[in-house]
Order: C-alpha cells, then sequence, then structure tokens
C-alpha cells in the first residue's frame, strides 16, 4: 500500500473528514463517546497530548472538558494544517513511535483511530506507556474485526484491524480499567457491504459521508442509546474497541 501521505492514504479524506465531523452521525457519536471517557478517566488540569489529532475536532472536545495544556501531535502536515486553521495551538509534527516527550511527564494521552495507521503499533503503544506519569491514563479506540478489513479502511491508510485482546496486548504493561466495543448498530449494516467487497470486488478508493438524513438520523438515534448503555452493560460486538488504561503509580 503506498501511502502519499503519513496516515491518510488519499489527502483529501481529511477534507472530507473535516467537512462531516459536526452532521455525519459516525463522527458525531464517536464524540460523545471520547468526551464521556474523557469527562470519567482524565483529571482537569495537567498536561495532555492528542496522538495523532487529525483534523483536531477531538482535541477540541478533550481541551474544553480537562482544561491544562493539550498538546496536538500528528506525523501528517495536512492534519497539523487543519488542526492550525481550528485555532489549537501546541501543535507537533512527529511520529508517534518516536514522541517529542520527557518519560513519565504526561497526565493523560488519547490514541484514538491511530494504532491502525502504525507500521510499527508495539513501538507507538510503548512510547505512550513511557510518556505518562504514574497514574496517568490512555484513552485508545480503534477499528475492530479484522474480517471487515476493505476499500475504507486501504483509504484511510489502514495497515489493519483488531480483536480487543490484540489492543489489550499492546499495553499490557498498564492496569486495564475497562475495554469495550462501540457502534453495534454499524455492525449489521457494515458487515454485509464487506463480505460483496471481499468476494465481488473492493470498490471505490474514496469514502462518501452523504447518507440519507433519514438514514443519518436513526444512526445517531441508535448510537446515542447504545451510549447510555455504556457504564452499565457495553454491547459485546461493535466496530470501534475502546480501552482504558492506567500507568501503575
Amino acid at each position: 500500500m503506498e501511502q502519499t501521505e503519513a496516515g491518510i492514504v488519499n489527502a483529501d479524506e481529511y477534507r472530507k473528514m473535516y467537512e462531516a465531523e459536526s452532521g455525519f452521525w459516525w463522527f458525531v457519536a464517536k464524540g460523545r463517546l471520547v468526551e464521556r471517557l474523557v469527562r470519567r478517566w482524565f483529571p482537569e488540569g495537567g498536561n495532555f497530548l492528542d496522538i495523532g489529532c487529525g483534523t483536531g475536532a477531538n482535541l477540541k472536545r478533550a481541551r474544553s472538558i480537562t482544561g491544562g495544556n493539550w498538546f496536538g501531535l500528528d506525523e501528517s502536515a495536512k492534519a497539523v494544517g487543519f488542526c492550525s486553521e481550528s485555532g489549537h495551538g501546541l501543535l507537533l509534527r512527529a511520529e508517534a513511535e518516536r514522541l517529542p516527550f520527557a518519560a513519565d511527564s504526561l497526565d493523560g494521552v488519547l490514541a484514538l483511530d491511530l494504532l491502525e495507521h502504525l507500521g510499527d503499533d508495539f513501538a507507538a503503544a510503548d512510547e505512550i506507556i513511557r510518556v505518562l506519569k504514574p497514574g496517568g491514563r490512555v484513552i485508545v479506540t480503534a477499528p475492530a474485526y479484522q474480517t471487515l478489513f476493505g476499500s475504507h479502511d486501504e483509504a484511510l491508510g489502514h495497515f489493519r484491524r483488531y480483536s480487543i485482546e490484540q489492543v489489550e496486548r499492546l499495553f499490557d504493561e498498564l492496569e486495564l480499567i475497562r475495554s469495550g466495543h462501540f457502534f453495534g448498530v454499524h455492525l449489521p449494516l457494515m458487515a454485509p457491504v464487506r463480505m460483496w467487497q471481499r468476494f465481488f470486488g473492493k470498490g471505490g478508493a474514496t469514502i462518501s459521508y452523504r447518507w440519507p438524513r433519514s438514514v443519518n438520523a436513526v444512526m445517531l438515534t441508535a448510537a446515542r442509546l447504545e451510549l447510555k448503555l455504556l457504564d452499565r452493560n457495553p454491547l459485546p460486538f461493535g466496530t470501534t474497541i475502546f480501552l482504558v488504561a492506567e500507568k501503575g503509580r
């Protein structure tokens, strides 16, 4: 797979995501998930890092909840440019496998849909563990089920999809707080499409975020209901994996 820009293969996908984040159901629901996890598991104040900050939407959400000093880091110049346009300061262009931070220096790290973009995800996980303070926490999200790997993943520059066990193994030096699935509502729609692509052709290399308004509204409502279950009984399946873990004190 030839990558024309670090992270996302087709740099136009950054623009498409930037324009879709405020309305497309998946981005809206994912943002609510991030807000819920940050509000519950990150302290107020302190020093935080969003690795693979992309267009900056989650960086903005998290900073509004915790305050403190937030750094955005991405290997892609395009991503850093979008974050800069959105008014985010403290932006760094660097590799996740070589973080420009001292050991034991950060109170929290976001690694949201990051690991699947990296050839060496273990190196990135080791770096996250290194820079966290004792008691510091990481919030991770990643796409689930390698059997669903398809043209969408290729357009986004993914190397792989994950199982929960694989993500937990990456951070097994940390104390696991919780892990689970999200977007269970997405799985019945996504699985048949990916299976069709696998057997009858890969489909296009770009992604459409233009769904009928009625369908978009139904999916968003279902995802919001799923969010309400998250603290008690998260679904045992879903197209996204999340993990929260803490560095021992």
